[in-house]
């Protein structure tokens, strides 16, 4: 049953083909990220893990390298981040929007539209999880880290679906991570997660490969690569949250 939702958001992909422009585009605004395949030397191999995320990004298949590469001071850095997460959340709502769209055949497609209708509730929900991961790379080093970031992952389980039922069943943030975590208990929502991140895994072996070692061109090849798979699995966790939500309500 799992392999269906993949199966029709490969379907989907092919009416919204030019959203995979998005994916590489927000790709190149994780400036830490292109710093650290820039700056490091050697040779690097890797594999990454990821849940559902409304909008992935190259990074999310690219294990990256060890370096402490900036060039901002960390306050200016996060602050930074928080204006990109303000952009990121614009844009989330008219990604997932159009994706809503053709899944149910509306017709004629309002990027932009879906992109105020749904900017309050996505930009709460990214600022809650920015602050969280802000909390985290800020935090003395101690066992404490750990359990954190354990926590963080069981919490993000339970509401990753929260942007997609904020517009697919136009929400406000509050009534959709609750929702989220009442369909996170369907064994249907594990599954999907589960190979969800194998798929992910699989994708990140030669992404990780391509892209830290080929500097520029690696990271251009990288962009190539992952921006059409990256907007495939945002179609399939559409379609998985629609069905899914349909069943529990």
């Amino acid at each position: 049953m799992v392999f269906e939702y993949f199966s029709e958001g490969k379907r989907i992909v092919g009416r919204v083909l030019w959203l995979s422009i998005i994916n590489a585009l927000l790709s190149l605004l994780s400036i830490s990220e292109l710093i650290k395949v820039i700056t490091f030397r050697g040779i690097h191999y890797g594999l990454k893990v990821t849940l559902p995320k409304p909008v992935p990004l190259l990074w999310d298949f690219v294990s990256l390298p060890k370096v402490n590469a900036y060039l901002l001071p960390l306050p200016l850095s996060i602050l930074l981040g928080y204006l990109v997460t303000i952009f990121y959340s614009f844009i989330i709502g008219g990604y997932l929007g159009t994706i809503l769209c053709m899944i149910k055949d509306i017709g004629k497609c309002d990027f932009l539209e879906y992109c105020r209708r749904y900017f309050k509730s996505i930009l709460g929900y990214s600022l809650l999880w920015y602050t969280l991961i802000v909390i985290l790379i800020t935090f003395p080093s101690s066992p404490l880290v750990i359990a954190l970031i354990i926590l963080y992952f069981v919490i993000y389980y339970f509401i990753y679906a929260t942007p997609f039922i904020i517009v697919s069943q136009s929400l406000d943030l509050k009534r959709a991570l609750s929702l989220s975590v009442e369909v996170a208990k369907e064994r249907e929502f594990l599954y999907y997660a589960l190979t969800y991140a194998l798929v992910t895994l699989m994708i990140s072996i030669p992404l990780t490969v391509i892209t830290v070692n080929g500097k520029f061109g690696g990271i251009m090849a990288g962009l190539l690569f992952s921006s059409v798979p990256a907007l495939w699995l945002s179609a399939s966790t559409m379609v998985l949250i629609v069905k899914v939500v349909e069943k529990t309500t």
